[in-house]
Order: structure tokens, then C-alpha cells, then sequence
């Protein structure tokens, strides 16, 4: 008995010196992770600029304070699906290359360190100071100024839900790139606001109604258009910034969107068609539209051909087309930037359809016998 007891007690004190000293390496040894310690200046009491080898550009770390509760509840909601210890944990992972196993124990060991390390605000400071939002947006204060041209305590209700949404996936949601989901998310996030209580009905509406608000939008475009037809819109600013724009004309050939009109000049309405790309000298300001008349069929000045025979191309070519012929207008936008034209939005319309002309009844022309 008394060796089984001796035996049992060897046991007991070599189990427990193992689970001490895993528990050690869980939860004390830290030497195998990644620094925490710089994570503090995320959360500063001063704007300050922060450099870090894991995110896509030096982000300019604001205070709690300093992000404003209409992007601190969105932020809040967005994303409530991973904690924020673990979630400012993974961003500090980037350059490590282990197993699924070993990385998610790591992720749960420097998940602990941190929760312990921060409070609860900053936490969520040091979170939205080091999200990616996008090219150039890294951190709130980044976003709030690439989107809006604001710091973030002055976002508006709607602006700091897009910001709040792009988190998920900034390229699939991006405002630039892809309005139409940019929309839909913003408005997913509103909703989901109300539902927690964070915003009431009426203003998720008001929110709702606003534009996007970061670019330039292409209003007055008909789903279908006769092959001669004169397309009639408007190209608005509905940016924080005064901007230079460009319409070009494209079609739907071989499986892509190819270039097939020289670009409309904006200092000059009546000339479709101009040789080279020149930049507007005229910025757009804030909320200012410009109404553009699109024709394909108005012949260009360098093109050989008669306007008849011009004109008579394009409709035999719309009449031959297997299926109407897709077109879309892309308006390029431009700022001035230091003194240099820097192009910093591409934005399309949705597509139309250029259909053949429709033929007269010839019956309509004999009388009955």
C-alpha cells in the first residue's frame, strides 16, 4: 500500500508539474509571440503616427474620444462575431507561418495577454486604429479622410456606417469599385443599429435615403436606347472634395468591356470626341452636377467616312448583333493633388442596351384590295 501510494503521489506531482507548465506557456511565457507592448500607442492620448510591418500603411492613431459615437456604435455592431483581443490579435500574426493548430493556440495566448494588458476602450480604440479599410485606409482617421475628407467625429450617421461596413471585406465593399454592394452593406449595418438599439427607425430611414456621398454618380440613364438615339444624363459630385471628371463611352465586345470612344471632354458639351485625355480645368465642387448628351452616331471630325455612311455602319452593325449591343459610360475622377492630376476614382454606369432601330410596318403601306 504504501508503494502504490508513493507510486500515485509521483504521478500526481509530475501531472501537475506538466499542467503548470503548460499553463506557464499559455499564459505567462510570452517570448514565442509576437510584441504587445507597442499596441499602446493604438490607443494614445494625442493624435499620433503609428508605423507597423503587419498593416498596409502607417495609420495616424486617433483617441477614443476622437472617433465619435456614430462610428464608435457602428464599429461596435459590424462585426460582433470575434472578440476584439482576438481580433487585434490576428492582425499581429502576419508574418508567422504554423500550423492551423499551433496558430490558433497562439492566436488564444495573445488574445489573453492583451485582454489583460488593455481596458475595454482601449481595446476598441487600438481595434479601430489598426482596421483596413481599404487602399490607403488604414485606421478610422485614414478612412474617415479617403472617404469623406473628414476626421471621424464628424461622420454622419450613414458615413460611419459605410466606414463601419467596408471592415468585413473592403474590396468586395468598396464604395468605388462596387456602389450598388457598398449600399446594401451600409444600409445592413443601419438596420442591424436599430435592432440593437443604437439608432431609431426614422433616423435608419433618413440614413438610409442619403447617397453613398463618396464619389460621383451617373443619374438619368434608360435601360434601352435606339442605335442613334441621343443619350441624355448627368454626372454629379456627391464627394467630400472638388473633383475633375471624364466620361468615356464603352461596349460589351469579345467577354469585356472595351474602350470604343474617345473620351467627352466637359470644357466643351458639343465635342463627343477628343483625341487625347485632357483633364477638365474646371473642378466639380461639392453637390455640382454636369448634364452630358452621349451620341455614338455623331460622326468625329477625324473620321473619314460621310456622316450617312458613318451612321449607317453603326446601325447595320446593331441590326447583324447576335443580342442588343451592352454599353456603359465610366466616368474617371480626378484631384489635384500637390500640384500633379492624380486619378483617384473610376466609376461605371449600369449597363444599357443600344438596339437596332426599329423598321417601319411595310404593310402599313398598301392599301386593302
Amino acid at each position: 500500500m504504501g508503494l502504490a501510494y508513493k507510486i500515485l503521489l509521483s504521478i500526481a506531482v509530475l501531472v501537475l508539474i506538466a499542467v503548470a507548465g503548460v499553463c506557464g506557456w499559455l499564459f505567462v511565457y510570452t517570448k514565442d509571440l509576437p510584441d504587445t507592448e507597442h499596441l499602446s500607442r493604438f490607443a494614445p492620448g494625442v493624435q499620433t503616427l503609428v508605423p507597423d510591418s503587419c498593416l498596409a500603411s502607417t495609420s495616424m492613431a486617433v483617441p477614443f474620444d476622437r472617433i465619435g459615437k456614430p462610428l464608435q456604435d457602428a464599429l461596435a455592431i459590424a462585426e460582433p462575431h470575434e472578440s476584439l483581443p482576438d481580433q487585434i490579435a490576428r492582425t499581429l500574426m502576419c508574418n508567422r507561418h504554423e500550423r492551423a493548430g499551433r496558430y490558433a493556440l497562439n492566436i488564444f495566448r495573445l488574445s489573453w495577454h492583451i485582454r489583460r494588458r488593455f481596458s475595454e476602450q482601449q481595446l476598441f480604440t487600438i481595434y479601430a486604429n489598426r482596421a483596413y479599410f481599404g487602399p490607403g485606409a488604414t485606421g478610422v482617421e485614414g478612412a474617415s479622410r479617403q472617404f469623406f475628407h473628414k476626421d471621424p467625429d464628424t461622420l454622419s450617421t450613414e458615413e460611419a456606417a459605410l466606414i463601419a461596413g467596408l471592415f468585413r471585406a473592403p474590396d468586395s465593399f468598396s464604395p468605388y469599385q462596387h456602389p450598388d454592394k457598398a449600399l446594401q452593406r451600409r444600409n445592413k449595418v443601419l438596420e442591424t443599429m436599430v435592432a440593437q438599439g443604437k439608432l431609431s427607425a426614422g433616423e435608419a430611414a433618413r440614413a438610409e435615403a442619403a447617397p453613398l456621398g463618396v464619389g460621383i454618380e451617373i443619374e438619368g440613364l434608360d435601360h434601352e436606347y435606339p442605335s442613334c438615339a441621343l443619350v441624355q444624363f448627368s454626372v454629379r459630385n456627391t464627394s467630400q472634395r472638388e473633383v475633375y471628371v471624364e466620361v468615356y463611352g464603352e461596349e460589351f465586345k469579345a467577354n469585356a468591356w472595351t474602350y470604343v470612344d474617345f473620351p467627352y471632354d466637359l470644357r466643351d458639351p458639343r465635342s463627343l470626341y477628343v483625341k487625347r485625355v485632357i483633364v477638365n480645368p474646371n473642378m466639380m465642387r461639392t453637390g455640382a452636377s454636369v448634364d452630358v448628351n452621349y451620341d455614338r452616331c455623331l460622326r468625329p471630325s477625324f473620321v473619314k467616312e460621310t456622316k450617312s455612311v458613318f451612321i449607317n455602319a453603326i446601325k447595320k452593325k446593331d441590326n447583324e448583333a447576335a443580342s442588343p449591343v451592352l454599353q456603359r459610360l465610366r466616368v474617371d475622377v480626378y484631384t489635384l493633388d500637390q500640384g500633379h492630376v492624380k486619378r483617384v476614382q473610376q466609376v461605371w454606369s449600369k449597363t444599357f442596351k443600344r438596339v437596332p432601330e426599329k423598321q417601319p410596318d411595310s404593310s402599313s403601306k398598301h392599301g386593302t384590295f
